[in-house]
């Protein structure tokens, strides 16, 4: 009997009273509409951001279902499983936070064989944090520095589009509000989320861009391999030439205060040029440190040098400033690791520079990483 009924193909229905959207597109919460995804299973996300408060609707689209199926609903909260409903739709509203999992089985009600299952994952939160932004205008600059193997040849380079930054890291409190946890090592709400991949800072940028209505920018795939669509107006990590341009905001110096002191061979003495701007091992008594304390750059971003060493998009190539595009440019294609760029509390005067290229795995988890996030200016 389970092969008569191997032709049904289950997708998920998942709507907000009031509408459904077009198959396939996700509508994230946002605090000016409320959400009405609608999503094929086989295709889905890895997880649906929904809001509290809300009910929803949860059916296969299958037509002309026989009538010896039958469809078992359960949700499982972390805690314990929900047994739902055994019909093809029902209505269901979250009333708290948190992560769940939706589970659908179709049986043949006779022999209780199984015909098929789908899986789907509900990330509800009834927040969306505030992020402040900088508006960071198209233009040129000069990037990299002078006899710094990885940092030269130097070049005059181009951003053509405009776009906005984040005014400092993403923050423990702004990663609680999307994620629910906090995975730091140095914990407080204001201090910078550390401790999280490459990976995962993607998440959250696809995450946020979802619940602010905004086009995610990233396709990530099982194997681990992402794409993305940098013509979508939804949150990403910043590009390596995007970063500097931002942090310089102007200066040609190591720091927006000028270029650090040649005769610093480590932490101490502090150093005057980045002392004022910057968390690093000589004035951070090693440990992260609130966002927004020390002084902005001449665009009025904080903590680009210092505090913790930020994720940037393009994978990492010694020699690549030989080889990369003066226009927009956005890293190798491939490679074995990624770039941070800034510094951090733990890092010394030398690696505390505008310029400095560091490079870690993309899984690497480390309490002296952490992120910023851009988004393109519709204009």
């Amino acid at each position: 009997m389970k092969n008569k009924f191997s032709y049904i193909c289950i997708s998920l229905l998942l709507f907000a009273l009031g509408g459904c959207a077009s198959k396939n597109e996700v509508i994230a919460p946002s605090p000016e509409q409320t959400p009405v995804p609608f999503i094929s299973i086989i295709s889905i996300p890895s997880a649906i951001e929904g809001t509290t408060n809300v009910q929803y609707t949860f059916s296969t689209i299958q037509k002309n279902i026989p009538n010896d199926v039958r469809f078992h609903w359960t949700m499982d909260d972390s805690h314990n499983p929900v047994i739902l409903s055994p019909s093809q739709a029902f209505q269901y509203t979250f009333t708290t936070d948190g992560f769940y999992i939706l589970r659908l089985e179709v049986v043949h009600s006779t022999t209780a064989s199984l015909i098929t299952s789908a899986r789907l994952k509900l990330n509800i939160r009834s927040t969306l944090p505030k992020i402040k932004e900088v508006l960071v205008q198209s233009g040129s600059f000069t990037m990299g520095k002078q006899n710094e193997f990885s940092e030269s040849p130097v070049r005059s380079v181009r951003i053509s589009s405009s776009f906005y930054i984040a005014e400092t890291e993403i923050t423990q409190k702004q990663w609680t509000d999307v994620f629910g946890h906090n995975p730091s090592w140095f914990k407080g709400e204001n201090l910078p989320v550390e401790t999280i991949s490459w990976f995962e800072a993607l998440e959250f940028c696809n995450s946020l861009s979802i619940r602010s209505g905004l086009e995610p920018c990233y396709t990530i795939f099982e194997n681990d391999s992402v794409q993305c669509d940098f013509t979508r107006n939804g949150y990403r990590l910043p590009t390596e030439m995007e970063w500097e341009y931002a942090a310089r905001a102007g200066a040609v110096w190591d720091t927006p205060n000028g270029n650090i002191s040649s005769t610093i061979d480590g932490c101490l003495p502090l150093d005057n040029a980045l002392n004022s701007v910057a968390w690093y091992c000589g004035n951070s008594e090693f440990t992260t440190h609130e966002v927004a304390k020390k002084q902005p750059n001449q665009w009025g971003l904080y903590d680009m040098l210092g505090n913790v060493q930020e994720w940037c998009w393009d994978w990492y190539d010694t020699y690549y400033y030989e080889i990369s595009p003066v226009l927009d440019a956005k890293g190798p294609s491939s490679g074995k690791t990624k770039t941070c760029r800034g510094g951090s509390w733990y890092n010394q005067v030398f690696l505390s520079r505008l310029s400095a290229r560091m490079f870690y795995r993309p899984s690497n988890r480390t309490n002296i990483i952490g992120f910023r996030i851009v988004r393109k200016a519709e204009l």
